[in-house]
């Protein structure tokens, strides 16, 4: 939610599992400029955004890989987070970068209130910050209090933020007191990824250990695991429902699970390589899910099939981000690049419904 937020190492030894005993692959060193400590102003918000037109937009800023994608809830901008140690807010019915935000570490996740007042972003220095999307302006920041941030969620009522840390922790916070509300795991497993459930406000989270994780917030205890096997979770998302998890992890499926029983609802198969991140489309028809072998998928997941493959990056994609109707996909990748998929467009073969 990566999401996802979902941070995966820059070099990689593959497992075994997998079948590709001691194949590694090098992530190239890429030059880092970071700018000033201030947000950099290119053009003012637009209320509303205009699709683009072509199947497929690339927004070419950053200098390292694109570790992270949001979509502002009216479409109007979308955030990317970097190795680079920047955001960029970009502007999409001008295709261009409105403002650049600065971290002291790599931008593992960035994700916007429901309302789309805040951008809020966590990363490397272990910082977690609310930043007024219309000025640009630092709103707040909870400060260093469990490693690297490697995972942010929001609840789908704005109120509540959940972040997962690299030294295992998980915190609870309010958006409205901006105070840490509860701590649900002190340490532990890295978190790479986390998500609310929208129908009952529980949280979801997948570690480096392969554990997937529901936690209920009125006991802040766990109350149900999910263990597939396979180690380190790189992705988790909830149903818009309620009823189901998706997970993504360090092999070439997808998995879906049912929430209440913990069961292996579906499999999806389809990718070559690790699977970076997982999302569902607003209407909940549809799952997107990223990949090393430089693809994203849709899947009509309660079937099992592979609806389309989309390609365009050079390298692993990372971040994915639907907008709120499902018409446009976002992603994010080593190349350094963003894309926008228009999934209304029939160049793309591709459909979100």
């Amino acid at each position: 939610m990566v999401q996802r937020n979902q941070v995966l190492a820059p070099s990689i030894a593959v497992v075994t599992a997998l079948g590709l005993i001691g194949a590694t692959f090098g992530i190239i060193s890429r030059s880092l400029n970071q700018g000033s400590t201030t947000a950099q102003s290119d053009t003012s918000i637009r209320a509303v955004a205009t699709a683009p037109k072509s199947p497929q937009r690339s927004l070419a800023q950053h200098t390292a890989t694109v570790l992270s994608v949001a979509l502002q809830p009216n479409g109007a901008l979308l955030a990317s987070g970097s190795y680079d140690q920047t955001v960029k807010l970009w502007d999409l019915a001008a295709g261009k970068v409105q403002r650049t935000l600065n971290h002291a570490g790599r931008v593992n996740s960035v994700i916007f209130t429901p309302d789309g007042r805040y951008l809020i972003t966590g990363g490397g220095d272990g910082d977690i910050i609310l930043w007024n999307t219309e000025t640009g302006a630092e709103a707040h920041r909870f400060s260093g209090r469990s490693g690297r941030i490697l995972s942010l969620a929001v609840s789908s009522d704005g109120s509540l933020l959940a972040s997962g840390g690299s030294e295992g922790t998980i915190r609870i916070w309010n958006l409205q007191k901006r105070l840490e509300e509860a701590t649900l795991l002190e340490s532990g497993a890295p978190i790479n990824a986390i998500a609310f459930s929208a129908a009952d406000g529980a949280v979801v989270s997948g570690d480096q250990d392969g554990t997937i994780t529901l936690w209920d917030l009125d006991s802040n205890a766990s109350v149900r695991v999910y263990r597939s096997g396979i180690d380190r979770i790189t992705g988790v998302a909830v149903s818009p429902d309620g009823q189901y998890i998706a997970s993504s992890s360090y092999d070439t499926n997808v998995q879906i699970w049912n929430l209440s029983t913990g069961a292996i609802e579906q499999t999806l198969n389809g990718h070559d390589f690790v699977v970076a991140n997982v999302v569902f489309s607003p209407d909940g028809k549809t799952l997107a899910s990223s990949s090393f072998d430089e693809t994203i998928k849709l899947w009509d997941w309660q079937q099992a099939v592979e609806r389309c493959t989309l390609r365009g990056h050079s390298g692993f994609v990372y971040g994915l981000a639907f907008d709120q109707q499902g018409a446009m996909l976002a992603s994010g990748g080593y190349d350094g690049l963003v894309k926008t998929w228009s999934l209304e467009n029939e160049k793309t073969g591709c459909s979100a419904s």
